[in-house]
């Protein structure tokens, strides 16, 4: 399986991680990928740090990996 690292930097937004993402071609549409993790109460518990990411993820996956980062090292 393709793993890509993925790193977030204090202070990024849910926005901001999610169109990195879709540029990074981990995700296929930020702003679905951002109301995704709004809507699920994901938003507000991103923490930065470097993560690595599987290629094919889905969102459920990708939220649990940028916001618990302990199981992911």
């Amino acid at each position: 399986m393709v793993q890509k690292e993925f790193t977030v930097e204090v202070g990024d937004s849910s926005n901001a991680v999610s169109q990195r993402l879709q540029e990074e071609g981990l995700v296929d549409n930020a702003e679905a990928f951002n109301k995704y993790m709004v809507d699920n109460n994901y938003a507000n518990f991103v923490l930065p740090g470097t993560v690595t990411i599987p290629e094919g993820a889905g969102y459920e996956e990708i939220a649990g990996i940028l916001t618990d980062k302990t199981i992911h090292h």
